[in-house]
């Protein structure tokens, strides 16, 4: 490798940080225990600095995610159950009854947040009748590693154009990326249902290689002279 594991290390905290313009929310010893994971995984003597961090910066972001959303259920629920006392309110004088034409108005407000509220559940139902098809579209294609869909669908929002067929592509080609950054450069095989890669078996991954050396990322061997 042309770099070393302390300058990925940085480089990642640079980038999760905005140059420290926002928070770490993963620690900082889960970056090196992920950077001993993928380094051996996807980089090689030849791979430049650069090149490795495109490779691993979306598993990283989404780690740092994870990591906020964990944090925020967290204080929630700690304010949740540990609420701050408040101190008694006066009692309130009676509200005058307001005249003929602001109870209409009144009735009308309330009817139009009724509407909006019955739109949003509506279109919440519609999403995640989409995305269950588009899950299920993933499935059919052997893209059925329960792990990454779970990655690739966190945070996702659905746009008004959106179809099953447009998301199933572009989610796709997202789950064929984040399985190349963890399991390496090869074809994305089937796996059944809720099964995570099959462990290593020497010489598993030999035509991944010969496509590196062809690519000029690994040296050709030579026989040596007799």
């Amino acid at each position: 490798m042309k770099f070393t594991k302390e300058q990925a290390f940085e480089h990642l905290k640079s980038l999760l940080t905005e140059n420290g313009k926002t928070h770490l929310f993963m620690s900082e010893r889960s970056i090196n225990e992920q950077l001993d994971t993928l380094m051996p995984l996807i980089a090689s003597d030849e791979t430049e600095l650069d090149d490795f961090i495109q490779k691993v910066t979306p598993t990283f972001k989404t780690m740092n995610l994870n990591a906020k959303n964990d944090q925020s259920t967290f204080v929630s629920d700690w304010k949740e159950k540990h609420p701050e006392p408040t101190p008694p309110t006066p009692p309130t004088p009676p509200t005058p009854a307001p005249p003929a034409d602001d109870k209409y108005k009144t009735l009308e407000d309330e009817i139009k947040a009724l509407k909006e509220r019955n739109a949003n559940q509506d279109k919440m139902i519609k999403d995640r009748e989409i995305l269950d098809a588009v899950r299920a579209a993933l499935k059919k294609s052997n893209r059925s590693f329960d792990g990454l869909l779970d990655i690739i669908f966190k945070g996702i929002e659905i746009g008004e154009g959106d179809t099953v067929e447009t998301l199933t592509t572009k989610l796709e080609a997202s789950y064929d990326e984040q399985y190349k950054v963890l399991y390496g450069d090869g074809a994305v095989p089937p796996f059944n249902e809720n099964t995570p890669p099959p462990a290593y078996k020497k010489g598993q991954f030999a035509g991944v290689v010969n496509t590196l050396k062809e690519r000029g990322y690994l040296q050709q061997e030579t026989s040596p002279q007799k």
